[in-house]
């Protein structure tokens, strides 16, 4: 259950599928209503579309409280995990139910940190005793639910770099010594006339076969380990 205030899906860009947003028609008084998400009408509305039917949570019905009107359904969003499936979510109009709202959304057009201070300043100015506790960018909340995976990803760089390091020492280290045994063998090229040229190409493309068979090895282990769940390696 998320309580907000009207022009909530405007300002965070949630698209509207059908019926309406909240406004100066769900007052106070009169039938209670509620916009409930893609999901939420899937799973409780699957019959139809959604908007004009109503709903009562558990406890209320007997109690003489009037049931809930669906007036709308918006797309589904992610509230707390980007990885996880969007919840079924009911918006119930904060200010029909008089529950004051603690967070405010702001949409603007240029960078929002810059309008920090314009913001503390408009709330200081209409409710002097109110303290705003922090201020923070949509940006800056998806950044932080994504922690674990963005330390993830620069491990794997680290370990990828490494492992390239590696097989280039590897790789130097073998055409040094390959070289090395074959330094006789050179000279009687380069003596029977064979260009410094030659012999580079020759040893390039030795190289270059030793490169080739690691890298369809390579290849060969990983696809077989991805056909089996990635446990082969």
């Amino acid at each position: 259950i998320n309580w907000i205030g009207p022009r909530y899906f405007e300002t965070l860009g949630i698209q509207l599928k059908s019926g309406r947003d909240f406004d100066a028609r769900d007052g106070v008084a009169g039938q209670r209503t509620a916009v409930i998400n893609e999901s939420m009408a899937r799973w409780y509305f699957p019959e139809g579309n959604a908007v004009g039917k109503q709903f009562s949570f558990a406890g209320e019905k007997g109690a003489g409280a009037d049931p809930y009107e669906v007036i709308g359904v918006v797309a589904d969003s992610k509230f707390t995990e980007l990885q996880t499936p969007a919840w079924r979510t009911i918006y119930l109009n904060s200010f029909q139910a008089g529950i004051p709202m603690g967070f405010f959304s702001l949409r603007t057009r240029v960078d929002p940190a810059s309008l920090a201070g314009l913001a503390r300043a408009a709330v200081k100015e209409v409710a002097p005793g109110v303290s705003v506790a922090r201020v923070t960018t949509l940006s800056d909340q998806v950044d932080s639910s994504i922690v674990p995976e963005r330390l993830v990803s620069m491990l794997a760089r680290l370990f990828s770099g490494l492992g390239v390091l590696l097989a280039g020492i590897g790789l130097y280290g073998l055409l040094s010594f390959a070289v090395s045994r074959r330094t006789h063998e050179i000279g009687v090229r380069m003596a029977i006339g064979a260009s410094p040229g030659a012999i580079a190409s020759m040893l390039f493309s030795e190289g270059m076969k030793i490169i080739a068979a690691g890298l369809l090895a390579g290849i060969v282990l990983v696809s077989d380990g991805a056909d089996n769940g990635g446990t082969r390696f």
